[in-house]
């Protein structure tokens, strides 16, 4: 510890609680396939790569890492970090809870007062998709045709599915993780059922023929915002499970499963939300990231200073209408800063 615990590493009460490792455990049990979830504003803050190895090496189970709030993200950006999680070996798709929750209240309050719920947009956007998919089949039957010919002999039955399983691959991957737009409910529900799949996860009799997805990560990552949206719950809507999203970190406190309502072969259990053991990680840090309940700070101005040192003082000046000093030469001699 370094001044009280504040500046160096420590450990949150969320850690201590024996009882919520406990429900940690049970969920990674159960689960056939593991989903962390992490904030895209600062995503390697939440991933817990100790998690990541435990559930695959020692539990044999495929681990997915859904990174929540991709809204926040430019493409570029969400580009930067798949080339990033592909080169460190770690499976990911971007997502953003926000704004297809919007569409679920959206339809369901529209439902509620008889309306059509998309009317005529929706379907330009399916007369839209619907084009682009022809022509992505007329790109790839002229990739094909051109891929023969270069070939100076014919290509055997297997050598051609093996062309095109490659062709729909690097045409299609930035769609299918969300680079371009953040995943839709149904992109990612399709997303996560060929990934389970493709890890020969088969639905368990135990539960009802369903294949188990643990829902797993920090508090206040927006964990209970993802499960809400893949149930399809809305506060309109009667009759639907929703789970407590609140600000306050750390609301869930026991795991449950959930049915999702148009998915008779998947289930999802959530875990309560706990910050995993971190040597990197001040409290500053934590309580600055959302995850530490802000009532339990002491003293504010490391979380302050840290904001200072990462957000520039123009964004600052411009965002609260303010005009921070600039420091004096004599003042930055005398705080060491220059020379």
């Amino acid at each position: 510890k370094n001044g009280g615990g504040v500046a160096g590493a420590s450990v949150t009460p969320y850690e201590k609680n024996l009882h919520v490792w406990r429900q940690l455990w049970r969920v990674l049990e159960r689960s056939a396939v593991v989903l962390q979830i992490v904030d895209a504003r600062n995503p390697l803050f939440y991933l817990s790569e100790d998690l990541r190895k435990y559930a695959m090496e020692e539990l044999g189970k495929p681990m997915l890492m859904l990174v929540n709030k991709s809204d926040y993200l430019t493409e570029s950006q969400r580009m930067a970090w798949s080339a990033y999680f592909t080169k460190m070996g770690v499976d990911h798709l971007f997502f953003s809870a926000y704004e297809e929750q919007k569409k679920i209240d959206k339809a369901a309050a529209a439902a509620k007062r008889g309306e059509n719920v998309f009317g005529e947009e929706e379907e330009e956007e399916k007369s839209t998709k619907i084009v682009s998919d022809d022509e992505n089949d007329s790109e790839s039957e002229s990739s094909h045709t051109s891929a023969h010919e270069a070939v100076a002999q014919p290509l055997d039955q297997k050598s051609e599915q093996d062309l095109e399983q490659q062709l729909v691959q690097q045409t299609s991957s930035d769609a299918l993780l969300g680079i371009t737009n953040p995943l839709t409910r149904e992109e990612l529900l399709a997303s996560l059922d060929a990934f389970a799949k493709s890890h020969g996860c088969t639905p368990d009799e135990k539960y009802d023929n369903r294949i188990q997805y643990g829902m797993v990560g920090f508090p206040n990552v927006g964990k209970s915002s993802v499960i809400n949206v893949l149930v399809g719950s809305s506060k309109s809507i009667h009759g639907v499970v929703r789970v407590g999203v609140a600000a306050q970190p750390g609301k869930t406190k026991h795991f449950q499963t959930l049915l999702l309502p148009d998915k008779s072969d998947m289930m999802l259990c959530d875990c309560p939300g706990l910050v995993f053991p971190s040597f990197v990680s001040s409290a500053a840090d934590m309580i600055a990231a959302g995850v530490y309940p802000i009532a339990q700070m002491r003293d504010h101005w490391p979380v302050v200073s840290l904001i200072c040192k990462r957000v520039p003082r123009d964004v600052l000046n411009a965002h609260y209408g303010i005009h921070i000093p600039e420091p004096s030469d004599q003042e930055l001699r005398e705080r060491g800063w220059v020379a």
